[in-house]
């Protein structure tokens, strides 16, 4: 799962955030977004990242990790992306691209996944490794965080790549 760098390891970078206090700027995953207004975001007291947090419920890329993602993805991944700009205290200014998942697969193995809420919240999810394949670039079902998970072969192009900002953990897969 790519997300947001440790602390120690994103000590140097920023977090981008907007004026209103609305939660997520987006729909969950499986809703495409149809109509976009480039929403302006501000950079507080540190430096801009490839994978850049935010308050406003975001995966945030810079040019950088969006081109791998589109030069890695899987033949059955469905991908928006929406532009955003991001200015510093300085009046610097960065476009960014808010990875958003319009399509949602069945890629969960539920009975070995811990869910809550009926089945709605996905507290651990176990990946199914069926319901993965062809998948490189992905989210978990009716997904409304940031949650964004990726294959083997993309965090190590990412890694190679040197894009800060961002870190990775493992999900389980069950066969």
């Amino acid at each position: 799962m790519m997300q947001y760098a440790d602390e120690e390891a994103n000590a140097p970078y920023g977090v981008a955030y907007k004026k209103e206090k609305k939660l997520f700027l987006l729909p969950p995953s499986g809703e495409r977004v149809n109509s976009w207004n480039s929403e302006c975001l501000t950079l507080q007291s540190g430096e801009f990242a490839d994978y850049l947090a935010n308050n406003a419920g975001l995966r945030l890329c810079s040019d950088k990790p969006r081109e791998i993602i589109e030069n890695c993805r899987g033949g059955k991944d469905a991908l928006q992306w929406l532009e955003t700009t991001v200015s510093d205290l300085m009046g610097a200014r960065r476009k960014y691209f808010a990875l958003h998942f319009p399509e949602d697969y069945d890629v969960l193995d539920r009975k070995r996944s811990i869910l809550a809420g009926g089945g709605k919240m996905i507290v651990k999810g176990v990946l199914s490794r069926a319901g993965v394949d062809g998948h490189r670039v992905f989210s978990y079902p009716r997904e409304s965080g940031r949650r964004c998970l990726v294959d083997d072969l993309v965090r190590q192009t990412i890694e190679n790549a040197g894009c800060t900002g961002m870190g990775f953990s493992e999900v389980s897969v069950s066969d």
